[in-house]
């Protein structure tokens, strides 16, 4: 639970507001008996000049949403194509999730995904997780040598 709010803490802010904010923060702590860093605080945190001048705003929301993005009128990008060509594979490490389409095999693979027997949708899905070991054993076998 928050520590009780010190009743000389209005009373300082009165002092300074009937003097219409041109008394010293040192005078307010002696007519108080309290430390001037004390009044000092107080009069930061309790915004003492806003409050005087009636500038205070209560609702800190702003009136209009903050654009995102870059700024306005930017051209940093204009022109940018992408670095690398289209349908590079660099980031297919070892393969294990590369999509495969049997018509776009080489002549090799698609022999030997020919001669795999299959029944069903599901062997098919079989016969392709075959042919991706096969094709990942030979990567490695590549690298290896």
């Amino acid at each position: 639970m928050p520590k009780a709010r010190s009743p000389n803490r209005e009373k300082a802010f009165e002092l300074y507001k009937t003097h219409g904010g041109k008394i010293d923060l040192v005078e307010i702590a002696e007519q108080l008996n309290l430390p001037a860093g004390t009044i000092r605080g107080w009069k930061n945190k309790d915004r003492w000049k806003e409050r005087l001048n009636g500038t205070l705003q209560k609702n800190m929301e702003r009136s209009q949403p903050k654009k995102h993005g870059g700024q306005p009128g930017n051209k940093n990008a204009v022109g940018h194509k992408p670095s690398t060509p289209k349908g590079n594979l660099n980031a297919l490490k070892r393969g294990a999730y590369q999509t495969i389409y049997t018509q776009f095999l080489p002549e090799e693979e698609q022999r030997i995904y020919e001669q795999m027997p299959s029944d069903s949708d599901m062997d098919e899905e079989i016969k392709l997780l075959r042919l991706k070991i096969s094709a990942n054993s030979g990567r490695i076998g590549h690298k290896n040598q």
